[in-house]
């Protein structure tokens, strides 16, 4: 993800996590990344019974999701990458970014 503009203590857009339960989406939270936070509490935990679990990861319209095994006492980083990035001019000098995202569930710790 991008890092923070200066002078800003966060990035402004957070990345959204959701739980899919009973077919449903379920607002889980959002993402940390604010410089100077340790590595360890950075992103977003989520308390989940062991088994098989579906998140939707989203962020400025982009989106992905992540399919997590919780097993008991078990700990799964899911590491979040951009993909795919591209960029436009657009009339009136902006610039139009695009990109993917991608889930990566790491083994449990």
């Amino acid at each position: 993800m991008p890092e923070s503009a200066p002078g800003e203590a966060s990035l402004g857009v957070d990345t959204q996590v959701y739980q899919i339960e009973n077919g449903q989406r379920v607002f889980k939270g959002m993402t940390r990344k604010w410089k100077g936070l340790a590595e360890q509490k950075r992103g977003l935990t989520v308390v989940a019974t062991p088994g098989e679990h579906d998140f939707v990861i989203v962020y400025e319209g982009a989106e992905t999701t992540a399919k997590v095994a919780v097993k008991e006492n078990g700990y799964h980083r899911v590491r979040i990458n951009m993909t795919g990035m591209s960029q436009q001019e657009m009339i009136g000098a902006t610039r139009q970014l695009r990109f993917g995202l991608q889930a990566v569930v790491e083994p449990a710790q």
